[in-house]
């Protein structure tokens, strides 16, 4: 649904990351890329953790568990997902037999949505089937199915030498291609209030779906802001009506947007640099880096899946992200490498602006008394703070403390308990991301204090309570 097509899209990808692998060169961040399987045609359609692979016969794949299995149903072509339905078109896209049928794989039961032929670049979203419409007048049609009434409707039709193409559905908003006049146009329609409108002329008559892509209320596509000048990325918001240029570089062509809720994953031609960006912070980041020929990416969890003629792979980070406290990963006393991955999750700290880029960290020591955590990064001014859970309260925030490693690394102080599990939240600021090295260190007391009944290096009236609390026991 939406946004992925995979024999439009992901086709070149996997090539170009392997001969770029081989040619030695790195991904700008630490990703690696895994080979999941074979795949003969490139068509495939992903859901979730179900993939939909059209070969000489339709098989699906589990991949998580990689188990798979051959479908009894007609071959097809220019697949969509969504749910447990999957659509396509019996035949390529310049024949006229093609047809559109829907396959249910919780019931095995195939449904031929159209009979006339020349039935093209089908979309799915729950029940709503979309489609591009040449079988008869009026022609150049966009047409819906829904699947628990069987009935068929006109979504759109042809004015004039309007070509409408390239629908694409998401909740009740319907959205393609048309060409009015020898001006190409976007098109917005919605199923329950059933109003029309054209969003938007487009400098391109663009004749591939993986131009544009919509996902809930906001609409993605590249183009020039005039014909012959580079290409950005712009955003339509469906509720307030505007469109956003979300990359406006003057000399470089960025294409390709894959939108998922707030996040928009394009590619730049010129760095050849895959990128994100994030609606409601208006934050640019790097992905990775990789050769020519890109064309579109899918995102399920932490994973960017990716689909060439030869087989599918998929983008992971090589150790748990931990952007999710939750998730925090163990850490002790010294230096420890880490990676902070552009992803944004949790709310601010109280001494950062923007530190949305989040890696969690725990730390439990093993002796009460003060303890010295610092961070220290040449790819980001960091953010420093601990809590006593998740979810918890911030016991101390740090942004800057400048040392003779870094002018905008972090540092704090303070007193723990032993045994006694601490949360470290590192995050970039303003957006910032990359590698960093954190370092604790315990301030042990240089020599043995026969007082100090609690160990954190000091003399005081803690330790007198203790004393007395064990000369009164007995202890």
């Amino acid at each position: 649904m939406s946004c992925f097509n995979a024999k439009n899209g992901f086709s070149y990808l996997i090539g170009t990351l392997l001969g770029f692998f081989m040619a030695g060169n790195a991904l700008a961040q630490p990703f690696q890329l895994e080979y999941l399987m074979s795949c003969q045609s490139g068509d495939i359609a992903i859901n979730g953790n179900i993939a939909v692979i059209a070969e000489s016969n339709i098989r699906t794949v589990n991949l998580e568990t990689f188990s798979h299995s051959w479908l009894n149903c007609s071959s097809i072509h220019n697949l969509a997902i969504s749910g447990d339905t999957f659509v396509g078109q019996t035949a390529s896209s310049n024949s006229s037999d093609a047809n559109i049928i829907s396959y249910n794989l919780s019931t095995n039961t195939e449904i031929a949505i159209t009979a006339g032929g020349y039935a093209y670049n089908p979309d799915i979203d729950g029940d709503i089937v979309v489609w591009e419409d040449y079988s008869s007048s009026p022609d150049y049609a966009i047409k819906s199915y829904d699947l628990k009434t069987g009935i068929t409707s006109v979504i759109s039709t042809i004015i004039e030498d309007n070509q409408n193409a390239y629908p694409k559905i998401s909740g009740n908003n319907i959205v393609w291609r048309s060409y009015k006049n020898g001006i190409p146009y976007l098109e917005l329609y919605n199923i329950e209030t059933q109003v029309h409108k054209t969003i938007t002329h487009i400098s391109y008559p663009w004749h591939y779906d993986s131009f544009f892509c919509i996902d809930g209320e906001n609409i993605a596509w590249f183009d020039a802001v005039e014909q012959y000048s580079s290409l950005d990325i712009f955003v339509y918001n469906i509720e307030t009506e505007r469109i956003k240029n979300i990359t406006n570089s003057q000399f470089e062509d960025d294409v390709h947007p894959y939108l998922k809720g707030n996040t928009v994953v394009f590619y730049n031609w010129m760095t050849q640099t895959i990128k994100g960006y994030e609606l409601e912070t208006d934050i640019t980041y790097d992905l990775c880096s990789f050769g020519t020929d890109y064309q579109t990416s899918y995102i399920y969890d932490d994973k960017i899946y990716c689909i060439s003629h030869s087989g599918l792979f998929k983008l992971t980070t090589p150790s748990p992200a931990a952007w999710y406290c939750s998730d925090a990963q163990e850490v002790h006393a010294g230096v420890n490498a880490e990676y902070i991955y552009p992803f944004a999750q949790e709310a601010i700290s109280s001494c950062g602006y923007n530190d949305i880029f989040v890696r969690w960290c725990k730390y439990t020591p093993q002796q009460s008394g003060e303890v010295t955590i610092s961070t220290y990064s040449q790819a980001m001014d960091t953010v420093l703070s601990v809590y006593n859970g998740c979810g918890g309260v911030e016991l101390a925030c740090n942004d800057d403390t400048p040392s003779p490693v870094s002018q905008t690394g972090s540092t704090l102080t303070l007193n723990v308990t032993a045994n006694k599990t601490y949360f470290i939240r590192t995050a970039g600021f303003n957006g910032g991301y990359g590698a960093y090295q954190l370092e604790i260190s315990p301030n042990i007391c240089s020599h043995t204090l026969r007082s100090d009944a609690n160990h954190d290096c000091r003399v005081d009236m803690l330790d007198l309570a203790i004393l007395a609390s064990e000369w009164l026991t007995g202890n």
